[in-house]
């Protein structure tokens, strides 16, 4: 009988230790679209795009700060013919290719999103942390694809809402900010001199961009996450 009444109190305090400890824990799926910025295409455009998804792991370390491990898959493109820059338009190059990332993100939430409740039920954040990518850049003038890889590091905004129980919705607009400069081939390795009724120096410039700064993509997107176990409690 003692026995039994162990058994039963031990149940019953892992019981409770899990549903505390459980309703930390969140799973995410979602998507969204990516944009790239580099020697082909210098400034942000938001009609060039790609079309990716991405899934995540969130621990909720406190009320205000969380973190998460993330991957994400999507495309990329970019083309000098959609810039107004007259130097670019005669190169008229072109850039393609998809990306997978893995990266661990930290998480602060302004509103403290575990105290949620109908009175407020989101919550604006800011994030940052560490990733790595694979890359494969289907530009090769040659028809071939070529693989790279490369640490980024990821920082952006979001909001995050309670819509119905455990269901949240997070909308996210971040930047990749990576270590390469070959996510559009560094085009003009590949390319001898432009022929141009101009000067040298413009060919240069039209061949090859800016050398000096490495790739970014930009990826914004919507993802619906489910808190286990999640209960809300009264402080």
């Amino acid at each position: 009988m003692i026995v039994s009444k162990k058994i039963c109190l031990i149940l019953l305090v892992t019981f409770f230790s899990i549903q505390v400890y459980s309703q930390k824990i969140e799973f995410g799926l979602g998507g969204g679209v990516s944009h790239f910025k580099g020697d082909i295409s210098p400034n942000f455009n938001p009609l060039q795009i790609g079309f990716g998804g991405n899934g995540l792991f969130r621990y909720n370390l406190s009320r205000s700060v969380s973190l998460r491990g993330q991957v994400l898959f999507t495309t990329y493109n970019s083309r000098d013919e959609n810039t107004n820059d007259p130097f670019f338009t005669y190169r008229n190059a072109s850039a393609t290719g998809n990306l997978l990332e893995g990266s661990v993100i930290g998480e602060y939430n302004f509103l403290e999103k575990s105290k949620m409740t109908k009175k407020r039920d989101w919550t604006p954040y800011l994030f940052g942390g560490l990733g790595y990518s694979i890359i494969h850049n289907n530009s090769n003038p040659l028809g071939e694809t070529e693989r790279l890889s490369t640490p980024v590091l990821p920082y952006g905004v979001g909001v995050k809402f309670r819509f119905r129980g455990p269901f949240s919705v997070c909308a996210e607009f971040g930047t990749r900010y990576t270590m390469s400069d070959e996510m559009d081939l560094n085009y003009g390795k590949y390319y001898g001199k432009i022929n141009s009724p101009t000067s040298t120096v413009i060919d240069s410039k039209i061949q090859y961009g800016d050398l000096t700064r490495k790739d970014q993509y930009y990826f914004t997107s919507i993802t619906f996450t489910y808190t286990i176990f999640n209960v809300i409690c009264p402080d």
